[in-house]
């Protein structure tokens, strides 16, 4: 009789299995039906165009971002050269040197 659990129970996963499998495949088919009613009176050549408008701006939109990091790196680098001429005005140029032993 255990025998038989083990082989009613592996039958009934098998059929859970397939007819969960066969619901997912409907799913699935319904899904597509869907997108290709959406797509049907799509207008591809202007999409084509769309698409590579909003390539062109994304790469404007990059270039700008370079150019103002850039621009942000060279503030910053003047204000620790203005730092250093404060410092160096400030000890008159005199550079002391530790020397230990």
């Amino acid at each position: 009789m255990v025998d038989n659990i083990w082989i009613i129970s592996g039958l009934f996963a098998a059929c859970s299995i397939s007819v969960i499998a066969f619901l997912m495949a409907l799913r699935a088919i319904t899904r597509l039906r869907q997108l290709s009613l959406a797509v049907y009176d799509l207008d591809w050549s202007t999409l084509a165009d769309l698409t590579v408008d909003v390539q062109k701006l994304k790469k404007q939109v990059q270039r700008y971002r370079n150019i103002e990091n850039g621009e942000q790196h060279q503030a910053s680098n003047k204000l620790i050269q203005d730092l250093e001429k404060q410092y160096y005005s400030k000890t008159n140029g005199t550079i002391k040197t530790m020397t230990g032993g």
